[in-house]
Parts: C-alpha cells; structure tokens; sequence
C-alpha cells in the first residue's frame, strides 16, 4: 500500500496526516510506502510510523520559487534511512544517466513514469517496452564506462556537485 503524503513548509504532514498514516500501517498486512518524503526529518517519522518502504517525491507539486527537487534531498534521505527500508526516488528521470545518478545518490530504485508513458502514447505497448529496453541499455552502458558494471559497485564517487 502506498500512501502519497503532502507536507507544508514547516514539515507538517497534510491530507492524510500521521495518524492516517498509522491506523493504515495497523489496518493493512501488507507493506507500507509513504511517498512524497522529501526531507530527513519526514523519512525519520514515517519509519517511526511503520513504513516499509519511502519515495522521496515532490509527488509533482507546482514550483513556485526555489524549492528542492527529489534529487536534491535523496542523500540525506538514504544517509537518513541507512539501508532499513528501500528508498525509491520520483521525479523527471528520463536518461539512464539520471537512473545512474539516482542510484548512486542512494536510491533502491527509480521511477520512470514519463518516459512509459511517451512509449505507450506513441507506439503502444511495444512502445513501453522499447522505452524501458533503452533505460536499460543506457544505464548499463553507463554502468560499464564508470567501471561499475554490478548494481552494488554504484557508489556516490560517480557524482560530482557543482558548488555553485
């Protein structure tokens, strides 16, 4: 089960809130995800409140002034969550050089909506197929030419940020 949280400024859940959060966790036998994670302190709750599983999502809220983009909190999230539930990242990945760096930054694993849906809208479900096909190769591509050909040799070495 996933539950999609929205968080105001302040980091205050809203709709649904924790308590919704923890009577879902009670009421369900299945894993729980909350997704729409986008700080360390909301990550440090949600595991508080049984989650299994977090998506660092702005879960494609409109950005009016400078606000974080998922890629941006996912190292504190995943140094936050250090390896207790899988950390999933959300948000306009669409190369596999973007799925490189979201798994060295400490994602599990990567959304990929966007780029299915374009597949499906063009070409139907051979066009999903071809879209994942070339996430895939790209990722592994990229993979090989870091000297990182397994999943587990990612690291954050890959990723160099610009101080600016």
């Amino acid at each position: 089960v996933c539950v999609t949280i929205g968080v105001s400024s302040d980091r205050v859940p809203v709709s649904p809130n924790w308590t919704t959060i923890a009577a879902v966790r009670r009421a369900v036998d299945v894993p729980l995800v909350v997704k729409g994670v986008m700080s360390p302190d909301v990550a440090r709750i949600a595991l508080d409140q049984g989650a299994e599983g977090l998506v660092v999502s702005d879960h494609g809220e409109p950005r009016v002034g400078p606000k974080a983009l998922p890629i941006d909190v996912l190292p504190a999230v995943s140094e936050t969550v250090n390896g207790r539930v899988p950390v999933i990242v959300d948000g306009s990945f669409r190369r596999g050089t973007d799925l490189l760096k979201a798994l060295a930054l400490g994602a599990t694993a990567v959304m990929v909506a966007r780029p299915a849906m374009w597949g499906l809208a063009a070409y139907g479900t051979e066009g999903v197929q071809v879209v994942l096909e070339l996430l895939q190769t790209e990722l592994a591509r990229n993979m090989a030419a870091s000297g990182r050909p397994r999943i587990d040799m990612i690291d954050r070495e890959l990723v160099r940020f610009d101080s600016r």
